[in-house]
């Protein structure tokens, strides 16, 4: 079974009741399979789909920006690894020129797909400004963090790199309450798992 969904808070902390719900059941396996798809263990593994059509630069500083603020701000809890193919990856990033998102230009956009057999996430990130300019690496930067901030359960915010971009002034790193509610989170699956061990 599958259960494909937009990547968003609200649809994380689906997912955490449902798997709490099955821990409740009795189903530890299951609880077990789908704790760790949440949270791999080690890294996730990201594979860069398509590089982007224009300057080249500002796409990868911000792609790497983006990955490294978070390891840097969780203190290695949440961390990346790039790999070669999509076939090994949690989650496949592209760049485009252009990016839309029911009919309104977005920086950015994941969708996700969380199934026992593990995570598998689709990010897309806007590369040029709706006038055509191409954006800076410090907004891309924004752009993938936030997007990877909904992957680790966060909704979008006013503070921090999960408020919107300002491509006059983009937020570089994630604010404090950002970053404890994913720790949060990752407490709160670990727990679930921890407990679906000892009970099994």
């Amino acid at each position: 079974m599958q259960d494909p969904v937009p990547a968003s808070a609200s649809s994380f902390e689906t997912y955490i009741s449902s798997i709490e719900a099955k821990l409740a059941r009795g189903e530890h396996e299951e609880v077990a399979r789908y704790s760790k798809a949440l949270i791999p263990n080690g890294r996730f593994r990201i594979f860069l789909k398509k590089l982007p059509t224009g300057p080249m630069k500002p796409s990868i500083e911000g792609f790497l920006g983006g990955l490294g603020i978070w390891e840097a701000e969780t203190n290695g809890l949440v961390a990346f690894e790039p790999v070669p193919t999509a076939r090994d990856a949690h989650i496949v990033l592209e760049f485009k020129d252009d990016l839309t998102y029911q009919g309104a230009p977005v920086a950015g956009h994941a969708r996700w797909l969380l199934t026992q057999n593990g995570l598998s996430v689709r990010i897309q990130i806007r590369t040029k400004a709706p006038n055509g300019k191409p954006l800076s690496s410090g907004c891309i930067q924004q752009s993938v963090a936030h997007e990877l901030g909904h992957v680790l359960g966060l909704d979008d915010g006013n503070d921090g790199v999960m408020s919107p971009v300002d491509i006059r002034n983009p937020r570089l790193k994630p604010s404090v309450a950002e970053v404890e509610r994913v720790i949060r989170i990752r407490d709160r699956i670990r727990a679930i798992t921890t407990e679906a061990i000892i009970s099994r």
